[in-house]
């Protein structure tokens, strides 16, 4: 058993090395992702098998409407529907979404409020909300049991299946949180308030525990973690400095150790955020060049390996990457960026 286990650990590894090599020998394909799109408005998730894409696109004047859509062929769908379950329906956000296609985010009401959502696109037209009891809530994660995570009330919050109540996943000790993501296991990720009430921290929630204080380095005065891989629980996100700086970073689960990913960049990176990691070690997230300009990254934290993604277009290619926000287990990349100088817009990458 043991022999068995080492030959596979073997096998694991050399695949993660050759990941990145493998990627820029490879043709790059970009594909528009819907209408142009703004930063708050990127393409939220990419799911892990099946190639399930959750986002949100500019359908008339400010207002947004989420989409699902598969990575091939690619046929946004936008749930103007929505007002059918939320009578004062103005726009919605679609963020996470899981394998088999169920996807979670928000609506914004009218009034400004937002109340979490979850739509199965596969099987119905219709997005249902989750129970907020008239509170604001969010949804940011969802993982292949269909565990949604959010906030609820200010409260990082857990709805599961069937979805008929709720669960709080606490604080650090202050009087607010937020939950962005849960893996296969439960693992929940995301930021809460200290009890200094001064400060947020990224944490890591198992379950059954309370929540474990994971801010990354001593000198940032603020931290988040915005995901978790599905599987093996490692964790991404950024830390935040007073004098305005922002460092992405990996978090490795054993032995638990900090990779700071702009140091990792040098000095072709002024500031890192870390939006997404796949089972593979890969992230993806956005970088400031000496330029001071906002480039999409993919870095992997097995090789310690920084790509600017826009050095992987082919020659000629009228895209600018700005940000990369989903990744999946095949290399698969979503984001947003312009194209000949025009509008964000989001897009899809594939090797």
């Amino acid at each position: 058993m043991k022999t068995n286990f080492k030959k596979w650990v073997l096998v694991f590894l050399i695949s993660l090395v050759a990941v990145v090599p493998v990627l820029k020998a490879q043709a790059i394909t970009i594909t528009p992702l819907g209408t142009p799109s703004s930063h708050g408005c990127l393409p939220g998730d990419y799911s892990p098998t099946n190639g399930w894409i959750a986002g949100c696109q500019i359908v008339g004047g400010s207002s947004t409407g989420a989409y699902a859509t598969k990575d091939s062929p690619i046929a946004i769908q936008t749930p103007t529907f929505l007002a059918s379950n939320f009578p004062n329906y103005y726009s919605s956000t679609g963020i996470p979404i899981n394998a088999s296609g169920v996807m979670a985010g928000f609506e914004t009401d009218t009034s400004g409020q937002n109340n979490a959502f979850y739509w199965d696109v596969t099987y119905t037209t219709k997005a249902l909300p989750l129970p907020s009891g008239g509170s604001v809530s969010e949804a940011y994660g969802i993982n292949n049991s269909g565990s949604i995570v959010g906030r609820l009330a200010g409260i990082a919050t857990q709805w599961d299946s069937p979805y008929t109540s709720s669960t709080s996943l606490g604080t650090l000790g202050g009087t607010n949180s937020v939950a962005y993501d849960i893996d296969n296991y439960g693992t929940v990720v995301g930021k809460s308030q200290l009890s200094s009430g001064t400060a947020y921290h990224a944490f890591l929630r198992i379950p059954g525990s309370s929540m474990l204080d994971i801010h990354p380095f001593t000198g940032a005065n603020a931290s988040e973690a915005g995901a978790v891989s599905s599987t093996y629980g490692e964790a991404v996100g950024t830390a935040y400095y007073s004098n305005g700086n922002a460092d992405g970073f990996f978090r490795f689960t054993k032995p638990v150790q900090y990779v700071n990913i702009t140091t990792a960049c040098g000095s072709a990176c002024q500031k890192t955020w870390a939006y997404n990691v796949n089972n593979n070690y890969l992230v993806v997230g956005r970088f400031t060049n000496s330029s001071g300009n906002y480039r999409a990254f993919l870095y992997n934290a097995f090789t310690n390996v920084f790509t600017d993604l826009n050095t992987l277009l082919p020659s000629g290619s009228v895209w600018v990457l700005e940000a990369a926000s989903g990744i999946n287990d095949a290399g698969n990349i979503v984001g947003i960026g312009t194209r000949s100088g025009g509008a964000l817009e989001g897009f899809l990458m594939t090797p």
